[in-house]
């Protein structure tokens, strides 16, 4: 049974697991309570051209009428439609 950041184990101790999870916390893997990120996107887009374009946005955020850096290609239209695949991570 897990109440709130606790843990219940089988011999009925409660056990607070945030502490535990943020210690093992490193460079590679961040443990973080539920509901604590920043509420961002990361956008990528490949270009045809071979050019990375990233932007980091809120979330909820239109990204509209943007170009490749390099070349100029209208990666996403007035109604924030992309012309390639988009990656999306969330944090």
């Amino acid at each position: 049974m897990k109440i709130k950041n606790t843990i219940i184990n089988t011999s009925g101790v409660a056990k607070n697991i945030a502490g535990i999870l943020k210690k093992q916390s490193d460079e590679f893997w961040k443990f973080r309570e539920f509901g604590t990120s920043s509420g961002e996107v990361l956008y990528t887009v490949y270009c045809t051209c071979g050019s990375m374009n990233m932007w980091q946005l809120k979330r909820g955020e239109l990204l509209v009428d943007d170009v490749c850096q390099d070349c100029g290609k209208l990666l996403f239209d007035a109604k924030g439609e992309a012309s390639l695949p988009v990656i999306k991570e969330y944090f």
